[in-house]
């Protein structure tokens, strides 16, 4: 696969489905530095892809403005680190004035790393939801080196809201479904999802397809420690 392919699947990442509507102490993302949350996910055929743990490792919060540290721990579908010791991948969030920008670390392992990330952005998702609601579409900066991408999220609306069942718990959780766009110097790709969010983590659970409706990756969560 050629190298925009690649960036293409890691830039549909930096949507971010750990994306905190920041400026609240609750929404849908983890609350904080001290909690651990672990996803697995499998191919199209059900097969174990890949796994990952999510930390905060600082967030700083102010009345107009919220700036988060993320660290991602990668894992092949065999257990072993996708990168070298400490296999960390690392990338910074500043939302002000109702937009998000997000900085890789390093270009390598985004690259690296590229399709078992997720899709969807949270960062603009209320509280107060109900099925049926439309939601706003979004727009997100993304940098890694030199490169930079524009993602939009939109035709976003709540299908459901239930209790759900992973591996790790039962959640009161809302469906969302989204269509992700990703405009890069390279091409533009689009890809489909539909994910339940919790109150307090953020995604529990998500299905990514295509433009076509052919399905590309689930995932969920599996583990969640503090």
């Amino acid at each position: 696969m050629k190298q925009n392919n690649l960036l293409t699947f890691a830039l549909l990442f930096a949507s971010a489905l750990i994306l905190p509507g920041l400026k609240a102490a609750e929404g849908f993302h983890l609350p904080g530095p001290g909690q651990t949350a672990h996803y697995e996910m499998c191919d199209a055929e059900g097969a174990a892809e890949a796994s990952y743990d999510v930390i905060i490792r600082s967030q700083k919060l102010t009345a107009d403005a919220s700036e988060i540290t993320m660290v991602y721990y990668c894992y092949k579908a065999d257990g072993k680190a996708y990168f070298k010791a400490p296999n960390e991948m690392i990338f910074h969030i500043t939302q002000q004035a109702g937009h998000t920008d997000i900085v890789f670390e390093e270009l390598t392992q985004v690259i690296k790393a590229q399709t078992l990330l997720p899709v969807g952005d949270m960062s603009s998702i209320p509280l107060d939801l109900q099925v049926g609601q439309k939601l706003p579409d979004s727009s997100i900066d993304v940098k890694m080196g030199r490169m930079s991408a524009e993602i939009i999220s939109e035709d976003r609306a709540v299908k459901e809201h239930r209790l759900i069942t992973t591996p790790a718990g039962a959640f009161d959780a809302w469906l969302v479904h989204e269509k992700v766009t990703t405009k890069n110097v390279f091409r533009t790709t689009v890809a489909v999802a539909d994910t339940w969010y919790v109150i307090d983590i953020g995604m529990v659970s998500q299905v990514i397809r295509d433009e076509k409706g052919n399905l590309l990756h689930t995932q969920q969560l599996t583990k969640l420690t503090k």
